[in-house]
């Protein structure tokens, strides 16, 4: 089993995928509930156009 997650961003247009703001944001989970800090950590940007 893998030690992974993955923090997605989806908006309606690809342009306004912001990841360092996802990043900042999966920071101040991680500091919330102090769980997942050993998994290996990803983010991705969804848009209609992965629909």
């Amino acid at each position: 089993l893998e030690q992974k997650v993955i923090f997605y961003e989806v908006k309606r247009q690809a342009k306004d995928i912001n990841l360092d703001i996802l990043k900042d944001k999966a920071e101040h989970f991680f500091q919330a509930t102090g769980k997942f800090k050993k998994f290996d950590i990803g983010y991705q940007g969804l848009s209609m156009e992965d629909m």
